[in-house]
């Protein structure tokens, strides 16, 4: 029997070989070790333990399936989604400017915007009944009326229509 050269991570012969053994076969083979012929038989536990170590081998070397688990193990979760809003209010300022403020259901938080679709500015307060605070505004509730402090500018009161 000549010997066939096998592909690399080929281990369909000494499965083979295996089941023979299994069946209650006799094998001898041929070797071919360093330019010698010799012939000789296979023990049972040298041939289980070759075909072992090839399943072992061929397990180890699909790298990519892990490498993608372990990056979707690596994900961020998604971002909390910021509080719905429970009430849209606009508010008339003496000056004639509109202010438009959006309550947050967390009953801490307001978004203020200057125009329909403008920015928004999102104020805050530890407590319900202080004043919401953010970068450059703080402003306070009462009622139907509105006050806003801004750096370098006067209070001004706004009414809701």
């Amino acid at each position: 029997m000549g010997a066939r050269p096998r592909a690399h991570g080929d281990i369909s012969e000494p499965i083979g070989l295996l089941g023979e053994l299994l069946e209650g076969g006799s094998m001898t083979r041929i070797s071919d070790i360093d330019g010698l012929r010799t012939g000789g038989a296979v023990s049972r536990g040298a041939l289980f333990l070759a075909v072992s170590f090839a399943v072992l081998l061929a397990g180890c070397s699909d790298k990519g399936e892990r490498e993608i688990s372990n990056d979707a193990a690596n994900v961020a979760p998604p971002p909390a989604m910021p509080p719905s809003i429970v009430a849209s209010h606009t508010y008339r300022c003496a000056d004639g400017g509109l202010l438009y403020v959006d309550f947050l259901q967390d009953g801490t938080s307001i978004n203020v915007r200057r125009q329909p679709s403008g920015p928004v500015l999102r104020l805050s307060t530890p407590s319900q009944g202080l004043a919401y605070v953010g970068d450059g505004m703080n402003l306070t509730v009462s009622g139907k009326e509105v006050r806003i402090d801004e750096p370098k500018k006067a209070s001004r009161t706004c009414k809701r229509g």
